[in-house]
């Protein structure tokens, strides 16, 4: 497992503090892209909207299914495996710290309390939504 304070070289926008990923913009390398599919603690707050299919991730040991519609959100110090393999998956992922998260205008319970499911369902308007200003 990588450490919890590891920083990856070479990878563009290390200075935002929030990350972007989708299918359609994917990992920039193979060799980075081989350390991020590595277990590892997270270090900052991961959130992944599935638009079309299915992929299991390993969060905290426990394997969570995410399909179509969904989002799963992941916490600092969570232990996180990403899958090795998503095939036609298309997806969104989004990482952001605590100071990024501190900025929103309003306040997410989900986002604080690992006590709830780490699973959130959206109707067709909603992800539509969200797939919008993901695609920005």
């Amino acid at each position: 497992m990588q450490g919890t304070n590891e920083k990856y070289e070479n990878v563009p926008n290390d200075e935002l503090k929030i990350k972007i990923n989708s299918n359609d913009n994917p990992y920039p390398t193979s060799d980075i892209q081989q350390k991020f599919l590595q277990p590892r603690r997270l270090t900052s707050y991961f959130v992944v909207l599935i638009d079309c299919g299915s992929v299991t991730y390993k969060l905290d040991l426990q394997d969570i299914t995410v399909t179509s519609g969904q989002l799963l959100f992941a916490m600092p110090n969570q232990i996180f495996e990403p899958p090795t393999v998503t095939g036609n998956l298309k997806y969104f992922k989004v990482l952001f710290d605590e100071n990024t998260l501190s900025l929103l205008p309003q306040y997410f319970p989900f986002l604080v309390n690992p006590l709830h499911t780490q699973i959130i369902n959206f109707d067709a308007p909603a992800r539509g939504r969200i797939k919008k200003v993901l695609k920005l």
